[in-house]
């Protein structure tokens, strides 16, 4: 929908009909039936000033915690065991300010993603920017660490140092597609031990899954590692 500029108005989910007013009735777009979505375990939306301390997660139905449009948001000794596909641990979505430290993840997914929306819906929005994630341990079933692969406002002044990843099909990972346009820059990553990765340490890729067959591509430049073992 978001390919097709479809008006978000008109994205009609959940019971498959928009109930304005409350009266049981379809008062806009839908096709009447169920939309089984499964949500975000923890999603915070436009907020400000967010302390997440401490808490043991377990096995969310799709992302696990979700910060969304939200500034100075601090996630500290987070404990995450997911369960399920697409499971992500930690997916701070087109914020600002936000540190990340002293967790455990343990996914079947991405243990930590870092987003920035996805498409044209996102090429006007706010980009993820500031971002320190230090003092963690990733264990992952797919990617330890990643960017994107929905990035498409923008990611910047990304810091990673003082990590260990226990295990990954890819430890460290930046993905997008031709359809995602946007930028991903001043990334920074020191000091992270690595035990265990079945296909790469490190990759970049070009050609995630789920193109519709555009011609945006993003530009990735400004990229700093130092200490990777």
């Amino acid at each position: 929908m978001g390919n097709d500029l479809v008006p978000e108005a008109q994205r009609v989910f959940g019971n498959g009909f928009l109930d304005l007013n409350g009266d049981g009735q379809d008062d806009g777009y839908g096709d009447g039936q169920p939309h089984w979505l499964r949500p975000s375990l923890v999603e915070f939306y436009e907020c400000e000033n967010v302390l997440i301390a401490e808490p043991t997660l377990r096995i969310s139905l799709f992302w696990t915690v979700h910060p969304v449009f939200c500034r100075n948001v601090c996630i500290r000794g987070l404990r995450v065991y997911g369960g399920y596909l697409n499971d992500d641990g930690i997916d701070p979505d087109s914020c600002t300010d936000v540190l990340i430290e002293d967790c455990y993840i343990e996914t079947k997914d991405d243990a930590i993603s870092i987003k920035a929306g996805r498409d044209q819906d996102a090429w006007q929005r706010p980009p993820c920017r500031n971002i320190l994630i230090r003092n963690c341990r990733l264990n992952s079933g797919v990617n330890s660490f990643c960017v994107g692969s929905e990035m498409s406002g923008g990611v910047e002044n990304g810091f990673v140092e003082d990590c260990h990843i226990l295990n990954g099909k890819h430890g460290l990972n930046f993905k997008c597609n031709l359809d995602r346009g946007g930028q991903v820059q001043h990334i920074y990553l020191r000091n992270i031990t690595i035990d265990t990765v079945r296909e790469a340490m490190f990759i970049f890729r070009m050609d995630y899954h789920g193109y519709r067959g555009n011609n945006y591509p993003t530009k990735i430049n400004k990229f700093y590692a130092a200490n990777i073992e």
